[in-house]
């Protein structure tokens, strides 16, 4: 089954797996109301995650199976451009990630996966007419 990708307002993002864009809808619509323009469905065919659980009793996931590291780069771009460059300095590194990590936790008017899909329909409608 394909996994589809739904990044929110504040910048969180879910996963889900769906038999199609509307199961899809459908599930994302137990969280809040979405249009279809703002899912993405993934190239990632499968979707593990693993937990692990932190001396505060929260469940924390680092493992980024290729599904996870997809919607990471969809939905993080800046982030993901720092965590891309090489850094030899390692205090430099974590400044530039730390403030990778501020802009993209701001909270916007639009997700950005919302505004990459939205321009991407538009540009096609553009090439259509």
């Amino acid at each position: 089954m394909p996994v589809y990708l739904k990044q929110w307002l504040d910048g969180d993002f879910t996963l889900v797996f769906a038999k199609d864009l509307e199961d899809a809808v459908r599930m994302f619509e137990q969280t809040a109301c979405v249009d279809e323009a703002t899912i993405l469905q993934l190239n990632a065919g499968d979707l593990t995650v693993n937990f692990t659980l932190s001396p505060e009793g929260n469940l924390v996931s680092d493992d980024l199976t290729p599904a996870v590291e997809e919607a990471r780069r969809e939905c993080y771009p800046a982030l993901m451009r720092v965590l891309d460059v090489p850094a030899s300095d390692s205090e430099q590194r974590r400044k530039a990630i730390g403030d990778a990590v501020e802009d993209e936790m701001k909270v916007r008017k639009q997700s950005k996966l919302s505004a990459h899909l939205l321009s991407r329909k538009k540009a096609r409608r553009a090439k259509g007419k």
